[in-house]
């Protein structure tokens, strides 16, 4: 709109200076006044262009601090998220580390009841074939004893057979008699 205004003005003033000029009064010539006129204009505009330059500066300067404001805000929150997600990243590692060492040691401790178990049921399965040994051996030992008792019994009730029906003379008697040695021969068939 001012540009309107001031090209209107110019195409008077050109047209003034072909022509007649107007004249007012108090003004000796026209060309003076329209000068001060677009004169006055174009002050105005350069001071309007001015204030509206500043203006503008001004706005744009808050503009720039606006998002200067917005950038380092969402720095900080960026910076905040992050350290956050650090501290989370490091509580899941150590609770994820102490619980690691938590079934470490029940591991350990696992093996080592599992070791000391075997190592208990290995003595208590030796022991007990050492009495199960010692228990076939006292068998054996009690059968071979039962089995020279009754060869001793049979033997002195041969013996006694043999010395009762009188066909042995004195000196075989005598002789069996030594060989069986013994009163336990002689007890057991008078039992």
């Amino acid at each position: 709109m001012k540009y309107f205004i001031l090209m209107l003005i110019s195409i008077f003033i050109i047209g003034c200076e072909e022509s007649e000029k107007p004249k007012l009064l108090h003004q000796k010539s026209t060309t003076e006044y329209a000068k001060k006129i677009v004169s006055t204009y174009e002050k105005k505009d350069k001071e309007d262009f001015k204030i509206k330059k500043e203006i503008a500066l001004i706005q744009m300067k808050k503009e720039v601090e606006k998002e200067k404001i917005k950038a380092q805000k969402e720095l900080q929150i960026a910076k905040i998220q992050k350290d956050k997600e650090l501290e989370k990243n490091r509580l899941n590692y150590e609770t994820k580390k102490e619980e690691n060492s938590i079934k470490k040691i029940a591991l350990i401790t696992l093996s080592l009841i599992s070791f000391v178990f075997l190592i208990v049921l290995y003595f208590i399965f030796k022991n007990h074939q050492k009495t199960k040994i010692a228990i076939e051996k006292e068998k054996i030992k009690a059968q071979k004893e039962i089995k020279e008792k009754e060869l001793k019994a049979q033997m002195a009730t041969k013996l006694i057979d043999a010395m009762t029906s009188g066909k042995l003379s004195k000196e075989q008697e005598e002789r069996l008699l030594s060989l069986a040695q013994g009163k336990n021969i002689i007890e057991y068939k008078k039992d």
